[in-house]
């Protein structure tokens, strides 16, 4: 298996990437993580296949971003759902207080 490969599954299985992190960010990050496990440079393990790495973290960053939209767009939806609940509540509330109608007879 190659280094690249290995590292992808790593980083899959590991690692929480910040989707707020540029591309370039995220490498170092991952890169400091290296270090200070004593292994080689992140660089040095994936000479020419570094180009990829950064593809495949760019990919990954980009559904990362995408997922937040998705949920700061629920957590709209969510408080627009609250308060429609809180609005039926209390038209319901109203409702169900007795009503008489001209003539004196209860309504439901």
């Amino acid at each position: 298996m190659s280094g690249l490969r290995e590292i992808i599954e790593w980083v899959e299985r590991e690692l929480i990437l910040n989707p707020e992190n540029t591309v370039d960010r995220e490498f170092e990050e991952i890169s400091r993580i290296f270090e200070k496990d004593n292994r080689l440079p992140l660089a040095d393990i994936l000479r020419d296949d570094q180009g990829k790495f950064l593809d495949f973290l760019g990919s990954q960053l980009s559904e990362l971003g995408d997922e937040s939209e998705t949920d700061e767009e629920l957590e709209g939806l969510e408080s627009r759902l609250e308060s429609l609940e809180r609005r039926i509540d209390e038209l319901l509330e109203r409702t169900s207080e007795t009503v008489f109608n001209i003539l004196g007879t209860p309504i439901r």
